[in-house]
């Protein structure tokens, strides 16, 4: 007797342990729903805003739930408060009469659970009014997106496959969802990997630069959902390197500053070009001073005529800008850069300039700024007729004849120069039409 009593006992007592655990439990959410799910709600404007309206899209892929509201048309409130379930999720500012949030658990952000009875309810700040609301209840899921629609998205390649580019369109008609991704141009790897919003949605061989993938819910296929605002990556396979994006990449302008020196038809003029490139817009300055013997001059950009400016008590500036309408043609670090007298042909200053540095440049410069040559020899094989080679201070035993007019230009107002063992300190002609002066 005392074994069932005992029983009994045990029994009792684990029900009571039940019912205070279980609620308990039932408080605690499951770490993720298994599987995928798509809820779509709609909100409409009331009595204290009725042109407002908006929807709420719920969704879980992968155990990474995502939720956006967007809301639009209010005109009684510039801050609101969204409810879901009656608890309070976010507020917003309302801008133009539009407000988004958007919380993705992918980012480590908070994502409430939400069920096809969820509620959402928006109140103004300040007035505590329901301007909003989603229709409430349901006997489920609603079966699709209600309207048929198309969304586009281009894709460019980034920096690590500048030549790539791609399209992506996701359409819904019939209660059916399918997604086309289209990209080509990819040289940097044989595989790739399909990113939407954080999400992974398949992987591809890539077949002479291209790939495609569809999927298609008339198939019996997971096709994600998507927004305007959706965004679409491509990943080298075994790298993870990003190659494409439907994201705007951020780009660092592109500035390229290319020094003018005064010719012997003008020996006294100096000037800079400054090109630039920031995002789809290029412009070109170039800033001239001391000329002294043009009142206009024509600008030329390897060959190409960039523009004509006066001359105002020795200075001029030309600016072209793409914005404004105008040609702008590439400047490289290599670019050659001529001013005319705009009434001949005579070139008055140039960016034919090769620099050299005996100690830290390289047989294998480029003769910019940046990357100079070593020797004086290589400067001689790069620079063009009547050109300038710009000399670092230091020494070169190197001997031989110019046979080109060349100038040359001490870098820096101190220091010496040393070719084959003579000072050129000075300004003295030379023969062979070389000049050593300083600048």
């Amino acid at each position: 007797m005392l074994g069932l009593r005992g029983s009994a006992l045990i029994l009792v007592l684990f029900s009571h342990i039940a019912a205070f655990a279980l609620p308990a439990l039932a408080m605690e959410p499951p770490p993720c729903e298994f599987d995928d799910v798509a809820f779509d709600f709609e909100l409409h404007g009331t009595e204290n805003d009725p042109g407002a309206s908006g929807f709420a899209l719920y969704s879980v892929l992968d155990c990474e739930r995502r939720l956006v509201v967007e809301l639009e048309g209010i005109t009684s409130t510039d801050a609101v408060l969204v409810i879901i379930d009656g608890e309070f999720m976010e507020d917003l500012a309302v801008h133009e009469g539009t407000a988004r949030l958007e919380l993705d658990t992918g980012e480590g952000q908070e994502v409430p659970f939400v069920s096809a009875g969820s509620v959402f309810d928006v109140f103004a700040i300040g007035t505590e009014e329901l301007i909003l609301t989603s229709e409430g209840g349901g006997e489920g899921p609603p079966p699709c997106e209600s309207e048929s629609f198309v969304i586009d998205f281009h894709l460019g390649g980034t920096e690590h496959e500048p030549g790539a580019s791609g399209v992506a369109i996701y359409s819904v008609e019939v209660c059916e969802r399918r997604l086309v991704i289209e990209i080509e141009g990819v040289t940097s790897t044989n595989g790739v990997l399909f990113i939407v919003d954080g999400h992974f949605i398949g992987d591809l061989e890539v077949v002479e630069g291209t790939a495609r993938l569809q999927l298609d819910t008339r198939d019996g296929q997971e096709v994600p959902i998507v927004t305007e605002h959706s965004v679409f990556d491509v990943f080298a396979a075994g790298t993870e390197i990003l190659i494409l994006t439907s994201e705007v990449p951020v780009v660092a302008p592109i500035v390229v500053d290319v020094h003018l020196i005064g010719t012997k038809a003008d020996p006294e003029a100096s000037g800079i070009a400054v090109y630039r490139v920031e995002g789809p817009v290029r412009a070109l300055v170039v800033e001239m001073e001391h000329i002294a013997t043009a009142n206009a001059v024509d600008v030329f950009v390897d060959g190409v005529f960039a523009g004509f400016t006066a001359v105002t008590e020795g200075f001029a500036r030309l600016e072209r800008n793409t914005t404004e309408g105008h040609t702008v043609p590439e400047v490289t670090e290599e670019s050659l850069i001529e001013v005319l007298r705009n009434d001949s042909d005579v070139v008055i200053l140039t960016s034919h300039l090769v620099f050299v540095d005996f100690v830290d440049g390289s047989p294998y410069g480029s003769g910019g700024e940046t990357d100079p040559v070593n020797t004086l020899g290589t400067a001689l094989a790069i620079v063009q007729e009547s050109g300038f080679i710009k000399l670092s201070s230091g020494t070169t035993a190197e001997t031989g004849t110019i046979s080109q007019p060349v100038t040359l230009l001490r870098d820096g107002n101190t220091g010496t120069v040393v070719i084959g063992g003579v000072s050129r300190t000075s300004a003295p002609a030379l023969e062979s039409g070389f000049v050593s002066r300083t600048h």
